[in-house]
């Protein structure tokens, strides 16, 4: 905050970084640590900072590098410029950063950069909250607070919004499926009284055709015995 350090020794801040090399790589999440260790005036302090990375390929996991830190007390901006490896560290050759950005109450955000390779990192980003406890920790002032209220009120309604929606969906769905079992069940009924009427059909044709043949069968029986009966009869006046 303008015109007041608000850095103490023993503070820490940790968080993301990223930058398009990294995402490229397929490298993180990249989680960086800032541990103040003193505070020298109202404008300078000093700290050590870590980088946690599953591969160990941006930086081994087990070290540690001093940095110089300046705050801007009108600004708020802060810059982290790291210098050598921690003297509890091993010997080993790493790649210096300079962490910068602004200060608002508890949030550090920004950007990162190494000298002579920016073009190689691409964009970068920093964002960073106070973890250290006790009652020095600042609570977070005026717009950052709102900002924090609103984050959370947002988000809890976007989280309400999204169990409604999927609450909406399983009603809409499970209506679909009953209406689809209703017109599956009315369909089977519709065929199964067609088939009844089909077979009913061609019973009344069978039972036509087998009428029909009778009688024909009938009729021609007929025919025969009155042919042989006369054939008989003439037969019978030939002789006399």
């Amino acid at each position: 905050m303008p015109g007041s350090h608000p850095l103490w020794t023993g503070q820490v801040f940790k968080g993301r970084v990223d930058c398009d090399k990294w995402s490229r790589e397929g490298w993180g999440p990249v989680v960086l640590t800032v541990e103040v260790t003193g505070v020298r005036n109202v404008n300078e302090f000093v700290c050590l900072t870590h980088i946690d990375e599953p591969t160990g390929c941006i930086r081994p996991g087990d070290i540690w590098m001093e940095a110089d830190g300046n705050y801007d007390t009108k600004t708020g901006e802060l810059s982290i410029m790291e210098s050598a490896v921690h003297a509890h560290s091993r010997t080993v050759e790493v790649v210096p950063f300079t962490w910068a950005g602004v200060l608002e109450g508890i949030r550090f955000k920004g950007r990162f950069q190494v000298v002579g390779n920016e073009a190689e990192y691409g964009r970068t980003m920093l964002n960073m909250l106070c973890i250290s406890g006790g009652a020095k920790t600042h609570v977070l002032s005026g717009n950052v607070a709102m900002e924090e209220v609103r984050n959370r009120i947002g988000g809890l309604q976007k989280a309400l919004e999204a169990e409604s929606w999927e609450r909406r969906k399983c009603a809409k769905s499970e209506s679909r499926r009953v209406s689809m079992g209703l017109a599956s069940r009315r369909a089977d009924s519709q065929l199964k009284m067609g088939v009844w009427q089909d077979i009913g059909g061609a019973q009344a044709s069978q039972r036509a055709a087998e009428s029909n043949a009778r009688a024909s069968i009938n009729s021609t029986r007929q025919a025969a015995v009155r042919n042989a009966m006369e054939a008989a009869a003439n037969r019978s006046a030939s002789t006399r």
